[in-house]
């Protein structure tokens, strides 16, 4: 089927800002949504959501339905910039509204909302937004024309919502994936310290010496008895020099060697 590709505008029902409002009097507040309530992968993280007193025309106006997006467009990181999170059921039941310093798309009847988060959330779109967000002086700062003016590859709504599918699925298994590795690492941590006696440690967290788990610390034999004249080409002693150890590797480059004879006499 044709892809018709275009600007995400097109394609979107409602792409607005949000609301602040007053502080909160007690009777009748409403839960706004801020960009810290959502975590830098797009998921929400609503812990101590916010509370204000919001008039009752935007009430209405600025509620976020369920399929709704979240593009958080100000923020002190700017690894936060356009990271976006889907209105869920348990969302959308808080009946919240949205904050000021994110936009709140709702896709139209030609868009897959899942599809378009998981485009906005990619890496050729987050290079476009910061092409498209640079100022003159040289800041990083996107709104809805932004948002609106990004490429949006426009299959069909069929195909839109496979992909969605399909990436909702292996997500999901990454996700699993990752968890069990985190929970592997946490497992064996509590096996090292409960085998090997330990100090309180600091904030209560253990630690051991270095030397418990290991065979020998051994200095160079050599010191610096060893003169660069000393090398040459093979035949010879291979010597490991500080310029043969990498970033948690070996460089096997650069190899030296001391000539027999010089070996014996050290």
């Amino acid at each position: 089927m044709t892809w018709h590709s275009g600007q995400l505008k097109h394609w979107l029902e409602a792409n607005d800002s949000g609301v602040w409002g007053d502080d909160p009097s007690g009777e009748s507040d409403t839960t706004v949504l801020r960009s810290t309530d959502i975590a830098l992968d797009g998921s929400w993280t609503i812990v101590d959501p916010a509370t204000r007193s919001i008039p009752d025309n935007q009430r209405l106006s600025k509620r976020l339905m369920s399929g709704d997006l979240v593009v958080v467009t100000s923020s002190g990181s700017e690894a936060h910039l356009g990271k976006t999170a889907i209105v869920n059921e348990s969302v959308a039941s808080l009946r919240p509204v949205f904050a000021n310093f994110v936009q709140r798309l709702r896709a139209g009847p030609n868009a897959e909302p899942r599809f378009v988060r998981y485009v906005l959330m990619s890496t050729r779109t987050g290079e476009e937004m910061a092409v498209l967000g640079n100022t003159t002086t040289g800041l990083r700062n996107l709104n809805g024309t932004i948002i609106g003016a990004t490429t949006f590859p426009g299959p069909p709504l069929a195909e839109q919502r496979a992909i969605a599918d399909y990436l909702d699925v292996e997500t999901a298994r990454i996700d699993a994936l990752i968890a069990k590795k985190q929970q592997l690492i946490h497992l064996l941590e509590e096996r090292l310290f409960s085998a090997v006696p330990h100090d309180p440690g600091v904030d209560g967290v253990p630690y051991a010496p270095l030397r418990r788990f290991i065979h020998s610390i051994v200095d160079g034999p050599f010191g610096s008895s060893i003169k660069s004249n000393d090398y040459t080409d093979l035949p010879g002693i291979r010597v490991v020099r500080l310029g043969n150890i990498g970033l948690a590797e070996f460089r096997d480059g650069d190899a030296a060697f001391l000539p027999f004879e010089r070996f014996a006499e050290l």
